[in-house]
């Protein structure tokens, strides 16, 4: 009976994205580890942890039951098709503990629905990791979900015993958060939570005096396409948090229409009337492409270098889905290329579409032997070469790729002869907004990802 209570409340936390691998693929495909004759298995995910490497985490939920009534969530308080489940801090602290005597699992990512108040749901969670840590003497990897609108001392306390905590957004806006979560606000029981974490993680780097904390990092998660948000709307609301409130990372969750009832007829009719009025029409869901530019976006703004002023958008406000925001910045840039890669420093390198931080490092250390006058060589440094030749020069002249290769060639340029990028614009552009000059603190120094695999790759933060 408990094993089924912990598969059910694991599979119910798979909609609540905190690992960029936790999208669905098949069975043997990198991401989640799947074994048939254990259902847990299948939400069993890689992370990667400083200093750590590749840990595998748990996702799962304290509890499934709800309170409240978002319209993008499975477990809303009026989707009568779902089963509701909840365990105790000592059960769930129990059977987690067995799947690491096991060797199953090294960390947990822990969630819950509001069963109750805010507090009482938040109560659960840090009474979980309370009992891994002071019973069980766990020391390994502990995310841990804030519940909005939870009190102060019960974040200060998850602060103290987790190694990352998150708070989801879920909307860019007020009035978009009104439209999908119309239980929550974002300025009453959001940012304040945001807010505090900021603080403790500010005053724990400048070494200030005040409660230890364990936590190095917090991150949010936005729900995309559900209440008729622009991406501009959201890549400001991700600027904003990078810069304002020491948030390290934010996620994307492509919303797809759920299946079954969620919530009653008229609670429909109203949210979809507010819909209405922010994107002018209906919504059924966001494509995965969309959610993989923002991603896209979010790295160009974290490893790259770029800032939100540096972003193009289309007309209607969104990135443009037909080719990446790299190569979309480098249309609405032409004087700043061909870029001579013999002679270009290493933020000019990751300004070229097809060349990223690892490639741009390697350019340079290949260039320390000598000068790169053809391709290949290009090529060894990981670049994308045929992704790049439109934007670069090699000893002055344009690549020359091998005849078999000609084909493809020109790489990028050929895209806008037949799709204009007329209505684009960098954010900067929209907003009167030219300062690209400023920091985020967070992640500062930091690594923003792992290339999983026998030579592991860091990426720090710009």
């Amino acid at each position: 009976m408990l094993s089924n209570k912990v598969t059910e409340l694991a599979e119910s936390a798979r909609y609540d994205v905190c690992l960029a691998s936790c999208s669905s693929g098949a069975a043997g495909k990198p991401g989640r580890t799947r074994k048939p004759e254990n259902p847990l298995h299948e939400w069993i995910y890689p992370a990667s942890v400083p200093g750590q490497g590749k840990v595998h985490i748990l996702k799962i939920l304290q509890s499934n039951s709800c309170k409240n009534n978002c319209t993008y969530c499975r477990f809303a308080v009026n989707n009568d098709d779902v089963k509701r489940v909840s365990l105790s801090p000592d059960e769930l602290a129990a059977s987690f503990m067995e799947m690491v005597y096991s060797g199953l699992v090294e960390g947990i990512f822990l969630s819950s629905g509001v069963c109750g108040s805010p507090s009482r749901a938040m109560e659960d969670m840090v009474k979980t990791a309370v009992i891994l840590r002071r019973t069980y003497r766990f020391n390994g990897y502990i995310h841990l979900k804030i519940i909005p609108g939870c009190s102060e001392h019960l974040i200060d306390t998850a602060a103290a015993l987790a190694n990352r905590l998150s708070i989801n957004l879920e909307a860019p806006t007020e009035r978009h958060l009104e439209a999908i979560a119309p239980d929550k606000k974002l300025e009453r029981d959001i940012l304040p939570a945001v807010s505090r974490v900021s603080g403790l993680l500010q005053a724990k780097k400048n070494g200030l005096s005040g409660t230890a904390i364990k936590t190095t990092s917090q991150t949010t998660q936005f729900v995309i396409g559900a209440a008729g948000e622009k991406d501009f709307d959201i890549m400001r609301s991700v600027d904003r948090l990078y810069r304002d409130y020491f948030m390290f990372r934010a996620y994307f969750s492509a919303y797809q229409k759920q299946h079954g009832p969620s919530t009653s007829e008229a609670t429909k009719s109203a949210i979809q009337k507010k819909k209405d009025e922010i994107s002018g029409k209906g919504f059924e869901g966001s494509p995965l492409l969309r959610e993989h530019r923002l991603y896209q976006c979010d790295f160009l703004m974290r490893a790259y270098g770029f800032r939100f002023p540096d972003l193009v958008f289309n007309s209607m406000g969104d990135i443009p889905l037909e080719t990446d925001p790299k190569t979309a910045w480098a249309v609405m840039n032409p004087g700043f290329f061909p870029v001579e890669i013999n002679k270009a420093d290493f933020d000019t390198l990751l300004h070229v579409p097809g060349i990223g931080p690892v490639a741009a490092e390697r350019i340079i250390m290949i260039r320390r032997c000598g000068v790169i006058n053809d391709i290949e060589t290009l090529k060894q440094s990981g670049a994308w070469t045929k992704r790049a030749a439109g934007w670069i020069e090699l000893n002055g002249h344009a690549p020359v790729f091998a005849e078999s290769e000609s084909s493809f060639l020109p790489a990028q340029k050929w895209l806008f002869e037949e799709l204009s990028p007329a209505g684009w614009k960098t954010a900067g552009a929209r907003t009167k907004n030219t300062d690209t000059g400023y920091n985020y603190p967070a992640q500062r120094g930091k690594w923003v990802n792992y290339q999983f695999g026998k030579n592991d790759k860091k990426i720090y933060c710009k």
